[in-house]
Protein backbone atom coordinates (compact mmCIF):
# COMPACT_ATOMS: atom_id res chain seq x y z
CA UNK A 1 0.00 0.00 0.00
CA UNK A 2 2.31 1.99 0.53
CA UNK A 3 3.70 2.68 -3.23
CA UNK A 4 0.48 3.51 -4.52
CA UNK A 5 0.72 6.36 -1.58
CA UNK A 6 4.26 6.94 -1.78
CA UNK A 7 2.91 7.70 -6.19
CA UNK A 8 0.36 9.90 -5.62
CA UNK A 9 1.93 11.99 -3.18
CA UNK A 10 5.17 12.46 -5.81
CA UNK A 11 2.52 13.02 -8.64
CA UNK A 12 1.04 16.24 -6.99
CA UNK A 13 4.48 17.48 -5.92
CA UNK A 14 5.17 17.71 -9.40
CA UNK A 15 2.15 18.87 -10.60
CA UNK A 16 2.31 21.38 -7.72
CA UNK A 17 5.72 22.63 -8.56
CA UNK A 18 5.13 22.53 -12.31
CA UNK A 19 2.51 24.69 -12.25
CA UNK A 20 3.84 27.45 -9.92
CA UNK A 21 6.96 27.61 -11.82
CA UNK A 22 4.94 28.76 -15.11
CA UNK A 23 3.12 32.12 -13.68
CA UNK A 24 5.35 34.75 -13.73
CA UNK A 25 5.12 38.58 -13.14
CA UNK A 26 7.30 40.35 -15.03
CA UNK A 27 5.17 43.64 -14.43
CA UNK A 28 8.88 45.45 -14.32
CA UNK A 29 10.34 44.33 -17.95
CA UNK A 30 9.60 46.40 -21.43
CA UNK A 31 6.78 43.81 -22.91
CA UNK A 32 4.39 44.19 -25.85
CA UNK A 33 0.60 42.51 -25.07
CA UNK A 34 -1.38 41.60 -27.85
CA UNK A 35 -5.05 40.04 -28.33
CA UNK A 36 -8.32 40.35 -28.97
CA UNK A 37 -11.92 39.91 -27.75
CA UNK A 38 -15.83 40.79 -27.43
CA UNK A 39 -17.94 38.59 -30.33
CA UNK A 40 -20.58 36.73 -29.38
CA UNK A 41 -19.20 34.96 -26.07
CA UNK A 42 -17.36 38.19 -24.86
CA UNK A 43 -14.18 36.19 -24.25
CA UNK A 44 -10.51 37.60 -24.34
CA UNK A 45 -7.18 36.41 -25.68
CA UNK A 46 -4.50 38.02 -24.33
CA UNK A 47 -0.59 37.23 -25.24
CA UNK A 48 2.42 39.07 -23.66
CA UNK A 49 5.81 38.65 -25.79
CA UNK A 50 8.99 39.98 -23.97
CA UNK A 51 12.41 41.00 -25.54
CA UNK A 52 13.99 38.30 -24.57
CA UNK A 53 11.45 35.94 -26.90
CA UNK A 54 9.33 34.30 -24.14
CA UNK A 55 5.89 34.36 -25.18
CA UNK A 56 3.30 34.02 -22.36
CA UNK A 57 -0.65 33.80 -22.39
CA UNK A 58 -3.44 34.84 -20.24
CA UNK A 59 -6.53 33.03 -19.79
CA UNK A 60 -9.91 34.10 -19.07
CA UNK A 61 -10.44 35.68 -15.58
CA UNK A 62 -7.04 34.80 -14.53
CA UNK A 63 -4.56 37.62 -13.13
CA UNK A 64 -1.14 36.27 -14.04
CA UNK A 65 0.05 34.91 -17.34
CA UNK A 66 1.43 31.45 -18.00
CA UNK A 67 4.44 30.71 -20.10
CA UNK A 68 3.49 29.16 -23.71
CA UNK A 69 6.41 29.18 -26.09
CA UNK A 70 10.01 30.45 -26.69
CA UNK A 71 10.79 32.11 -30.10
CA UNK A 72 13.79 33.45 -31.36
CA UNK A 73 15.47 36.65 -29.63
CA UNK A 74 15.93 38.33 -32.94
CA UNK A 75 12.14 37.91 -34.18
CA UNK A 76 10.79 39.30 -30.42
CA UNK A 77 13.56 41.77 -30.91
CA UNK A 78 12.00 42.73 -34.09
CA UNK A 79 8.44 43.04 -33.09
CA UNK A 80 9.89 45.95 -30.52
CA UNK A 81 11.98 47.70 -33.22
CA UNK A 82 8.83 48.20 -35.74
CA UNK A 83 6.58 48.91 -32.49
CA UNK A 84 9.22 51.80 -31.94
CA UNK A 85 10.06 52.94 -35.60
CA UNK A 86 6.46 52.81 -36.74
CA UNK A 87 5.76 55.29 -34.06
CA UNK A 88 3.08 53.06 -32.55
CA UNK A 89 3.31 54.82 -29.29
CA UNK A 90 2.11 57.97 -30.47
CA UNK A 91 -1.25 56.63 -32.32
CA UNK A 92 -4.28 57.79 -30.50
CA UNK A 93 -6.36 54.86 -31.50
CA UNK A 94 -9.95 53.94 -29.30
CA UNK A 95 -12.50 52.44 -31.68
CA UNK A 96 -13.54 48.83 -30.30
CA UNK A 97 -16.20 47.30 -32.26
CA UNK A 98 -17.72 44.21 -31.62
CA UNK A 99 -15.20 42.21 -31.90
CA UNK A 100 -11.92 44.10 -31.29
CA UNK A 101 -8.09 44.13 -31.25
CA UNK A 102 -5.42 45.53 -29.15
CA UNK A 103 -1.70 46.27 -28.90
CA UNK A 104 0.20 47.47 -25.53
CA UNK A 105 3.02 48.36 -24.96
CA UNK A 106 4.89 48.61 -21.45
CA UNK A 107 8.17 50.37 -20.96
CA UNK A 108 9.12 51.49 -17.32
CA UNK A 109 6.37 53.31 -15.83
CA UNK A 110 4.68 53.80 -19.44
CA UNK A 111 2.28 52.20 -21.10
CA UNK A 112 0.58 52.70 -24.39
CA UNK A 113 -2.63 50.93 -25.88
CA UNK A 114 -4.18 50.92 -28.78
CA UNK A 115 -7.90 49.58 -29.83
CA UNK A 116 -10.27 48.96 -33.37
CA UNK A 117 -12.88 46.86 -34.27
CA UNK A 118 -15.00 48.97 -35.46
CA UNK A 119 -13.25 50.79 -38.38
CA UNK A 120 -11.16 48.98 -39.92
CA UNK A 121 -10.03 51.64 -42.83
CA UNK A 122 -9.02 54.03 -39.82
CA UNK A 123 -6.90 51.87 -38.75
CA UNK A 124 -2.97 52.28 -40.31
CA UNK A 125 -1.27 49.48 -42.36
CA UNK A 126 1.78 49.51 -39.85
CA UNK A 127 -0.71 48.62 -37.27
CA UNK A 128 -2.26 46.20 -38.73
CA UNK A 129 0.95 44.34 -40.27
CA UNK A 130 2.21 44.75 -36.69
CA UNK A 131 -0.25 42.78 -35.38
CA UNK A 132 -0.60 39.77 -38.15
CA UNK A 133 2.81 38.98 -37.69
CA UNK A 134 2.79 39.05 -34.12
CA UNK A 135 0.10 36.41 -34.41
CA UNK A 136 1.66 34.17 -37.44
CA UNK A 137 5.18 34.54 -36.18
CA UNK A 138 4.05 33.10 -33.04
CA UNK A 139 1.80 30.64 -34.65
CA UNK A 140 -1.45 31.76 -32.24
CA UNK A 141 -5.03 30.44 -33.73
Amino acid sequence: MKTPCYFLFSFFLFVSCATGKKQQDFSDKERLIFGEGGGFTGAVKEYCVLKNGYLFQKEEYEKSYTFRKKIKRKAAGNFFKTYNQKEIHTLNLNEPGNKYYFIVYYKKDKMYRITWGRNQETVPESVKELYRSLKQSLKID
